[in-house]
């Protein structure tokens, strides 16, 4: 019969010893490699969370120049036709127009003329500067607009059927309801 005395006793008191773990340096691989996941997880949150900060939902961004930077961008898509729900560049509606242009900025504004219409910071037309927002109401229906300066704007009728930009008549004096500024 062998000797075991020198083997001792295992957790439960049996005689006997428990061998060396045999995979010492799979278990250190495996260690290294779960910290590793889990700062690389980390890593990634911290950098979702920054991308998500500096979406400044309804706020100013400061930057130079952006209120030229957007009125150009909308005159630039002067022509484009209009379709109905478009926020993209192959058509746009009045609210996908304005959604597009300060979205292009990292700017994140409401889908829709009804909800951009309820945005706060509303000013007077004569405090209008280029780059705000012109909320119309014509027969029930909510219209939205680009300032452009120079008692002009641009936007997305459907009458018309393309971008353009057009005077500020006493036909629209009469439906506009406010101008939002979110701009500095």
């Amino acid at each position: 019969m062998a000797d075991t005395s020198d083997l001792g006793s295992d957790a439960l008191g049996r005689g006997g010893s428990i061998p060396p773990f045999r995979n010492a340096p799979f278990h250190s691989l495996l260690k290294k490699r779960l910290f590793s996941a889990f700062f690389i997880i980390f890593l990634l949150a911290a950098i979702s969370l920054n991308m998500a900060c500096s979406l400044r939902p309804y706020g100013p961004i400061r930057e130079p120049r952006l209120r030229e930077r957007i009125v150009q961008l909308a005159r630039s898509l002067i022509g484009i036709p209009y379709v109905y729900g478009g926020r993209e560049i192959d058509g746009f509606d009045c609210s996908g127009l304005i959604f597009y242009l300060y979205d292009s900025f990292g700017i994140r504004l409401p889908r829709t003329a009804a909800a951009q219409g309820k945005m706060k910071k509303r000013i007077s037309l004569r405090a209008a500067r280029p780059g705000d927002i012109l909320i119309f109401k014509d027969r029930g229906r909510w219209h939205t607009a680009l300032y452009s300066g120079q008692n002009r704007f641009v936007h997305a009728p459907q009458k018309s059927g393309n971008v353009r930009q057009e005077e500020i008549t006493s036909y629209w004096k009469a439906r506009l309801q406010w101008v939002v500024s979110l701009l500095p």
